[in-house]
């Protein structure tokens, strides 16, 4: 099965186009090409509708996590090294945070860092939008699962925070932030812990998204 799309192509609705194809054995079985439901803010994001679409929630996992790997790993391997560097690392990663055009609230106690999304610039602000509901809605995951923390009707673009922690887990052993999504996704503050302590990070974090805490 392939799948995939090009972005804004056309002139007068700026709408993606998905397309996919079947081979078996060398031949082709089933080809189709459709317009997206909506117009995608990015070719990231017009590739998840595509692979959504055709693809189910398998594909879309894999290619979520390979897409977000390719820019997330050199961020965290940007980040300053050593024991004493916890508050460059939380004002390089936050610097980063402003992008969104949005307030961050930043607290600190013993045990860790958090940073609340007031509210969260991208994927936040896409559903107080109301681009999730409606005839042209973007794509919502609609089974629980780890991509999706476990929630149903879950907003694509969101499940790029389990493919953040999964990467960070598969190839550091533990995730540089994990994300506590708001009860009321879109109305409500985000958070994102930065534990001072790695090795303390809870085990609900590791277990939601189907990975084991070494």
């Amino acid at each position: 099965l392939w799948s995939d799309s090009d972005w804004g192509s056309d002139a007068d609705s700026r709408r993606s186009r998905s397309g996919l194809a079947l081979e078996l054995l060398g031949g082709l079985l089933i080809w189709a090409s459709k317009m997206q439901k909506t117009v995608a803010l990015s070719s990231c994001e017009a590739e998840y509708m595509a692979i959504g679409e055709y693809g189910g929630d398998q594909a879309l996992d894999e290619i979520m996590v390979e897409g977000v790997r390719a820019w997330w790993q050199p961020i965290v391997s940007n980040l300053p090294k050593g024991e004493d560097t916890l508050a460059a690392r939380v004002k390089m990663f936050t610097s980063g945070l402003h992008g969104h055009l949005q307030p961050l609230g930043i607290t600190e106690d013993e045990e860790k860092i958090e940073i609340k999304l007031r509210p969260c610039g991208s994927g936040g602000r896409l559903i107080s939008e109301g681009k999730y509901e409606g005839k042209d809605a973007f794509l919502k995951i609609k089974e629980p699962q780890p991509m999706t923390y476990n929630r149903s009707d879950y907003p694509v673009y969101c499940a790029h925070e389990y493919a953040m922690e999964k990467i960070d887990i598969e190839e550091n052993g533990k995730p540089f932030i994990v994300v506590e999504p708001a009860e009321n996704l879109g109305c409500d503050d985000c958070s994102l812990f930065i534990y001072k302590d790695p090795d303390k990070i809870p085990l609900k974090y590791y277990e939601r998204i189907g990975m084991k805490k070494p």
